[in-house]
């Protein structure tokens, strides 16, 4: 018969590494570039159709991940405190 064994708590950089798709190491470097191309896009004069726009659109939404689950990290703290 099998031991079940407690999963390991996954950090919240661990699971922002997973999304997007980068070692841990990388998450700040990779965050600052994709809010800065987001940033260069938005306030720039690209067309719509373009990729650029189409790339920004794809790092909003992971962006928006890291939102919503930095959201989440600091309520379970505070439901623990």
């Amino acid at each position: 018969m099998s031991r079940r064994t407690a999963p390991q708590p996954v950090s919240f950089r661990q699971i922002l590494a997973t999304r997007l798709g980068v070692e841990e190491d990388d998450l700040y470097d990779e965050l600052e570039a994709r809010l800065s191309t987001l940033w260069d896009t938005v306030t720039g004069d690209a067309p719509a159709d373009s990729a650029e726009v189409a790339t920004a659109h794809g790092d909003l939404w992971a962006l928006g991940w890291l939102v919503d689950d930095a959201r989440r990290e600091l309520a379970v703290r505070e439901a623990r405190s």
